[in-house]
C-alpha cells in the first residue's frame, strides 16, 4: 500500500513558511534517500523499539542493520522519555503517532516521535534528533505543528505545552535535554500563521526565497532562483576574473 503523502508536512513546515514556492515546485518529485537520511530512519526505529518493545532492536541489531550507537542514543533519549512519563502517572505517552491540522488544511498532516499527554496540565512533545547539529525548539514549526495536533485533538485541555529537543548526540550534549515551554493560548495564536502559511503557498506558487531550509528541499535541484543565483555567481566570477585580467594587462 503507498504511504499517503503530506503536502504540507510536520518536518518541511519551516520550508513552506520560508519559501512558499518550494510546495508546488516539490509535487510529483520522488523522495531520495541519502545515507545521512537513511541513518536518521534507522535511528527513530531503534527510539521506537525501546519504547514498545527492545526485542525488536535486539533482532535488527542482530542483523546488522543499526549501529551499537543508534542502540546507545536510543536508549538516553527513551530513557528521559519514560522517567518523565513515570512522575506523570495518569498521563498517555503516544510513540510514532501520526499528527494532523485538518482543522487547518486536509493535506496537512505528519508523524510525531513521542508524547506525553498530562491532562488539564503539560503537554510534552519531544522530537528525537540523531544529528551532531543542535536544532532549536524555540519557535520550531516542526514541533508548533506536533503542539497543535495533539492539544487539538485533546480539545486544548492542557494549561501549557513544553517541546523538547532530545538530541543525545549532539556536539557538547550535557546531559540536560533543552525545551521550549508556551502556554496553550500562546500555542493557539500561531494557528493563524499556520493558515497564513498555507494560503501563500497555495497562492504565491512561484515565490522562492534561498535560505538554510533549501538543503531539505527536494525541489533544490530544479529551482528558478537556485539556477538564477547559480548564473550570478558564475556572472561575477567571469567579471572578477576579467578585471584580474585588465589589471595585469595594464601593469605588465
Amino acid at each position: 500500500m503507498m504511504k499517503k503523502h503530506s503536502r504540507f508536512s510536520a518536518s518541511g513546515f519551516e520550508r513552506i513558511v520560508k519559501c512558499p514556492g518550494s510546495v508546488s515546485l516539490s509535487e510529483g518529485l520522488p523522495d531520495k534517500e541519502s545515507a545521512a537520511s537513511r541513518e536518521g530512519t534507522l535511528a527513530h526505529e531503534v527510539l521506537e523499539g525501546i519504547l514498545k518493545d527492545p526485542s525488536i532492536v535486539l533482532l535488527k541489531r542482530n542483523k546488522g542493520e543499526i549501529t551499537d550507537e543508534m542502540v546507545e542514543y536510543g536508549r538516553q533519549a527513551a530513557n528521559h522519555i519514560l522517567k518523565l512519563r513515570g512522575v506523570l502517572p495518569n498521563s498517555d505517552l503516544m510513540i510514532e503517532s501520526k499528527v494532523s491540522l485538518s482543522f487547518i488544511h486536509p493535506e496537512a498532516f505528519g508523524t510525531l516521535d513521542a508524547a506525553i499527554v498530562d491532562y488539564f496540565g503539560t503537554l510534552h512533545i519531544l522530537d528525537y534528533k540523531f544529528g551532531k547539529s543542535f536544532v532549536s525548539p524555540y519557535e520550531n514549526w516542526q514541533f508548533l505543528f506536533y503542539a497543535l495536533g495533539v492539544a487539538h485533538q485533546h480539545q486544548w485541555n492542557f494549561s501549557k505545552v513544553r517541546m523538547w529537543t532530545l538530541q543525545p548526540r549532539v556536539t557538547g550534549f550535557d546531559g540536560n535535554y533543552t525545551f521550549w515551554e508556551i502556554s496553550i493560548d500562546e500555542l493557539k495564536s500561531y494557528i493563524p500563521k499556520f493558515e497564513r502559511a498555507i494560503r501563500r503557498a497555495e497562492t504565491l506558487t512561484t515565490t522562492y526565497v534561498e535560505g538554510d531550509h533549501c538543503f531539505f528541499c527536494k525541489a533544490r535541484n530544479v529551482c528558478p532562483l537556485k539556477a538564477e543565483t547559480k548564473l550570478l555567481d558564475a556572472k561575477k566570477a567571469f567579471d572578477k576574473k576579467l578585471s584580474t585580467m585588465e589589471i595585469e594587462e595594464n601593469f605588465y
